[in-house]
C-alpha cells in the first residue's frame, strides 16, 4: 500500500495543491445552471462552528427570497452536496432556485475535512461525521432570528447523510432527496447493488491504509470519480467524470478525492438502520427514471411505508441530469416546493 499512498507533508508540493491548481484553470465558478437569474440571489457566507468536538468549522453560504426581510419569518432549508463534491455545486443549483422562485432561505455548507470547511485530514470521508455536520447546521439556525422552521435536502449520498440526520434530529421538520444512495450500502454491494464479494475487501483496505498511516505518516488517496473519460466503464461513470471534472461542474475545491482510511467507516454504515423506526418526518425523495440510483430510493420507501415517505420520478432524467440540468432540476425544484411548504 505504501506505493499508493501518498505523503501529505508540504503542501506547496503534494498532490492537493497540484489538483487545485488543475481545477482552478478548467473551473468556472459558480458551476452550469447558476447562470441567469439563479445568479443574482442574494447571499451571505458564514461560518458555522460544528459542536462534534473536533474543533471544525463549517464553511456556509446562505441563499435569501428576492423579497427577503429579516424582521420576517421563514422556513430554512439545509441543502447537503454529494461525497466528493462542495457547496458551490449542485448544492448550490438547488439552494439559488430554491430561494428565489420558492420563497425559503436556504444554507449550502462544505462537509467536515472539505472544502472551505477545516479538520484534517482532507477529504476524510466519515459518514457519522457527515451526518453529525447536518445537526451542526440545524444549531447554527437555531441561533437566527428569521427561522422558525428547518428542514433538509440531500443529493446523492447527501441523500442518505440527511434522512439518517432526520433520524437523530427531529429539530429538521422535513426531509427531500435527489437521487439518494445509501453511501455504505453503495460500498458494500456496488453502484448497481447486488455484489455481495466487496465489504471485506474494503475493510482489509482500510485497515492496511490506516496502520500505513499511523506508522509512516503516508495517506492513501482515492478517487470518487474517473479522473479520464477513457477509465469510464459506465454511462453514469462517464458521466461523474463529466460533471467533476469538466467545465460543466469542476471546482478547485472539489479534487473529487477521499482517503482510503475511510473504507473502514464506510463499509459497514446504513443510512437506512432504524429508518422504520425514527423517521417520522415527511419525506420526498425525487429520482430520474434513468438513474442507476433509484433503487435506493425505492428501497427507503419499502422500508418506512408511503404514509411518510412519497417517491417522484423525472422522466428521462439520468443521475448527473438531475445535478444540474435545468430541464430536470426544475421540475425536481417545483416538487420539492410544494412539498416542503405543504410539509412544514
Amino acid at each position: 500500500m505504501s506505493n499508493d499512498a501518498l505523503k501529505i507533508g508540504d503542501m506547496s508540493n503534494n498532490w492537493y495543491n497540484q489538483a487545485q491548481q488543475k481545477m482552478a484553470i478548467i473551473a468556472l465558478p459558480p458551476p452550469s445552471s447558476s447562470d441567469g437569474e439563479d445568479s443574482k440571489v442574494v447571499q451571505e457566507k458564514v461560518s458555522v462552528a460544528n459542536r462534534n468536538g473536533a474543533g471544525i468549522t463549517n464553511a456556509a453560504i446562505l441563499f435569501f427570497p428576492s423579497d427577503f426581510n429579516k424582521t420576517n419569518k421563514y422556513t430554512a432549508i439545509i441543502i447537503a452536496h454529494p461525497a466528493g463534491g462542495v457547496k458551490e455545486q449542485c448544492a448550490s443549483v438547488y439552494g439559488r432556485k430554491l430561494a428565489r422562485a420558492k420563497g425559503f432561505v436556504t444554507v449550502v455548507f462544505d462537509s467536515s475535512y472539505n472544502g472551505g470547511s477545516t479538520g484534517s485530514p482532507r477529504h476524510l470521508e466519515d459518514p457519522y461525521v457527515r451526518v453529525e455536520d447536518v445537526s451542526a447546521v440545524v444549531d447554527y439556525l437555531t441561533t437566527v432570528d428569521y427561522v422558525d422552521k428547518i428542514c433538509a435536502l440531500g443529493i446523492c449520498t447527501a441523500g442518505g447523510y440527511v434522512i439518517n440526520a432526520a433520524m437523530n434530529d427531529h429539530r429538521i421538520k422535513a426531509v427531500g432527496a435527489v437521487n439518494c444512495v445509501n453511501i455504505g450500502q453503495m460500498f458494500r454491494e456496488g453502484w448497481e447493488g447486488g455484489r455481495k464479494d466487496i465489504a471485506p475487501h474494503l475493510l482489509e483496505e482500510g485497515a492496511e491504509a490506516r496502520t500505513e498511516e499511523a506508522n509512516h505518516g503516508a495517506i492513501l488517496i482515492m478517487d470518487w470519480s474517473p479522473e479520464t473519460k477513457n477509465s469510464s466503464d459506465t454511462k453514469e461513470q462517464q458521466d461523474a467524470y463529466e460533471y467533476y471534472r469538466t467545465l460543466r461542474g469542476a471546482h478547485p475545491d472539489a479534487p473529487s478525492k477521499f482517503t482510503g482510511r475511510s473504507l473502514t467507516q464506510l463499509a459497514t454504515y446504513d443510512a437506512f438502520h432504524l429508518a422504520k423506526e425514527f423517521l417520522t418526518q415527511p419525506t420526498m425523495l425525487i429520482v430520474g427514471t434513468e438513474a442507476t440510483t433509484k433503487w435506493y430510493s425505492q428501497q427507503l420507501l419499502d422500508q418506512v411505508g408511503d404514509d411518510l415517505v412519497s417517491l417522484f420520478t423525472i422522466r428521462d432524467a439520468s443521475h448527473f441530469d438531475l445535478y444540474d440540468k435545468d430541464k430536470y432540476v426544475d421540475e425536481a425544484v417545483d416538487k420539492l416546493g410544494v412539498f416542503f411548504k405543504y410539509n412544514v
